[in-house]
């Protein structure tokens, strides 16, 4: 693979996989490629990234890449130094990953009792997909392997919060799901916690099938208490 000039390698490597970006809603697609470029494992806290080179390998305009930059430095995962650009920012320590799981346990069992009043079929079904997903998806050994999964898990969150919450709730998620996920670097580049997460997903979704809100408020409860003990 080509090594673009101005991007460290690992940067260069990890934002050249895959094709151009496609036209859906841009500035969305951009920060989506740029959220898995974050999540890389061999990128080091302070690797530069620069706009023109991204600009140059995604095939977009220096504008989505801009607002998309934005967007993660007001979620505190890039930093912008002066005359340095961005950069990205620390990996959280783990009194700030115990401080995260904190504000998760005050939102997701909420927004999972809710869910069981307004979570239709469609969703449900959608949970089930990337339940499924999750399942299927490559777990190792490298951290493009088990992007999917990744993706799937935060997809899971992020909607039932959506359903079952107000829009402030999904806003404050989204600014950790990145952050949890950047500091739990899965040992040997592999998911090390499959099969007690998909347990616990397991028993949310069934509880929201049931529409028993106190079972799903328990079974998030549960799930992230497990997601903090296994990231320490």
């Amino acid at each position: 693979m080509a090594i673009e000039a101005g991007l460290p390698s690992a940067v260069n490597a990890a934002a050249a996989t895959g094709s151009a970006i496609t036209q859906r809603s841009l500035v969305d697609d951009v920060y989506e490629r740029l959220i898995g470029l974050l999540l890389e494992e061999q990128l080091e806290p302070g690797a530069r990234i620069k706009i023109d080179d991204l600009a140059r390998i995604w095939q977009v305009s220096q504008t989505p890449i801009r607002e998309a930059l934005a967007r993660a430095e007001t979620s505190g995962l890039v930093v912008r130094q002066p005359a340095k650009g961005y950069q990205l920012a620390p990996v959280l320590s783990a009194e700030e990953f115990g401080q995260l799981i904190e504000m998760r346990l005050l939102i997701e069992p909420y927004c999972a009792a809710k869910a069981c009043e307004r979570a239709d079929d469609g969703v449900l079904d959608f949970l089930e997909k990337q339940h499924l997903a999750m399942r299927d998806s490559p777990k190792g050994p490298t951290s493009h392997d088990y992007r999917d999964y990744l993706r799937a898990d935060i997809a899971f969150h992020q909607t039932i919060v959506a359903v079952g919450g107000s829009r402030f709730l999904e806003t404050a998620l989204a600014f950790t799901s990145t952050h949890a996920h950047r500091f739990r670097r899965f040992s040997s580049g592999t998911v090390s916690d499959f099969t007690d997460s998909q347990s616990e997903h397991q028993a949310v979704l069934d509880a929201l099938r049931e529409r028993d809100s106190d079972r799903a408020d328990a079974a998030m409860r549960h799930h992230l208490l497990g997601v903090g003990e296994r990231g320490r």
